[in-house]
C-alpha cells in the first residue's frame, strides 16, 4: 500500500543540506545588508535578534509617503529576519548571528562555543537549515535548495 504523504513532507526529504547552507550564506552577504542599508540600519551593529522601535515621519505628499512605505517596508524585512533567527535554539542565534551578521571567523565563533572546527561545521550547516525552514514559515521566503532527484523518486 502506498503511502500519501503530504507535499511539504516530501520537499523535506529532498532538500540539498550543502546547497541550502551555501544560498542561506549568500542571503546574509548580498541581500541582508542591503535591505539593512535601505532601512538605514547597520547590519555589524545587531548584537540580539530584538529590535525596538520604528521611524516616524510624517507624510509631504505621494513621494514622500511612497519613500516612507518602502522605508517601512525594508524595515520589516529586516526585523523578519531577525524574528526569523530568534525562533531558532540559542546555539543557531548565537552561530547565526555572530557568524553572518557580525562576520565572526568560524574559528573565532566555534572558540566562543567551546566546539571543535569539525563539529562546529555540523553546528553551522544545522543553524543555516533552521534559518531557511524558519524564515520561509515568516516571511514566505523559501531558501531551501531542492534535490530534483529526490523529488521524483
Amino acid at each position: 500500500m502506498e503511502k500519501d504523504y503530504p507535499n511539504w513532507y516530501l520537499h523535506s526529504l529532498s532538500v540539498d543540506l550543502g546547497k541550502t547552507a551555501v544560498n542561506v550564506k549568500r542571503f546574509f552577504k548580498k541581500e541582508y545588508p542591503r535591505m539593512c542599508r535601505v532601512a538605514g540600519i547597520n547590519p555589524a551593529s545587531i548584537k540580539s535578534p530584538s529590535m525596538d522601535g520604528m521611524p516616524k515621519s510624517e507624510g509631504f505628499g505621494n513621494s514622500a509617503e511612497e519613500k516612507v512605505v518602502d522605508h517601512l517596508g525594508k524595515l520589516e524585512q529586516v526585523e523578519l529576519v531577525l524574528k526569523a533567527i530568534r525562533y531558532c535554539d540559542a546555539t543557531s542565534q548565537f552561530i547565526l548571528i555572530e557568524s553572518l551578521i557580525q562576520h565572526k571567523s568560524n574559528d573565532i565563533v566555534s572558540d566562543e562555543l567551546g566546539y571543535m572546527n569539525s563539529r562546529f561545521s555540523d553546528y553551522k550547516t544545522y543553524a543555516l537549515q533552521a534559518f531557511a525552514d524558519s524564515y520561509e514559515g515568516i516571511a514566505n521566503v523559501d531558501l531551501h535548495v531542492y534535490d530534483e532527484e529526490k523529488i521524483k523518486s
